[in-house]
């Protein structure tokens, strides 16, 4: 687990994050099935999807339900959510279920759910999955936050550079710090 929150602390894409928190869990786990889900920060929707293998059934609702009720163990399939009315019928529902939330600053913002043979999963391996994913959500979020960093630091330069004739931005020392069009005769 230390070795997974090291290699994730260098981590600053989205994307890399969650391979190596697929690669982990795959290790650790052996599920014989992955499935991943981001919500959109600012909407009521899934914002980006992943599954190992790649060719498996919809886990949209299943990971939906999640963000409902948390974190689960269903050792016997998803049957009794199923007969609960909890969730749809879904194709290849047995085995032994782990179901986990993403979670930053208080708010639900993604799922991940994961298949073994039956019986495979205990209260053991819920805790290493949650740990697993708390310390990518805590990466997830500091990805978003740079991402937001660059695009406003992008922005910033474009309206700089959109502004005529020129312009300089001099800090509290007296060094030009940013400044567009030609260069000032002195």
């Amino acid at each position: 687990m230390t070795a997974f929150g090291q290699e994730l602390a260098g981590t600053l894409r989205r994307a890399s994050v969650i391979d190596l928190l697929l690669r982990q869990i795959r290790e650790s786990l052996s599920p014989t099935e992955i499935s991943l889900t981001l919500f959109h920060r600012d909407a009521d929707a899934q914002d980006y999807m992943q599954a190992w293998p790649t060719v498996r059934p919809d886990r949209r609702a299943l990971l939906q339900l999640v963000e409902r009720r948390g974190a689960l163990i269903l050792p016997d399939g998803l049957d009794p959510l199923i007969a609960d009315g909890d969730l749809p019928p879904q194709a290849q529902s047995d085995g032994s279920w782990l179901l986990a939330p993403f979670v930053a600053r208080n708010r639900v913002t993604g799922a991940v759910a994961i298949r073994g043979e039956a019986g495979r999963f205990g209260a053991a391996a819920l805790r290493l999955l949650e740990g697993l994913v708390s310390q990518a959500s805590i990466a997830l979020e500091s990805a978003r936050l740079v991402d937001l960093h660059d695009d406003g630091r992008r922005s910033w330069q474009e309206v700089v550079d959109a502004i005529a004739p020129a312009i300089c931005i001099v800090d509290r020392s007296g060094r030009i710090r940013r400044a567009n069009g030609p260069s000032p005769i002195w």
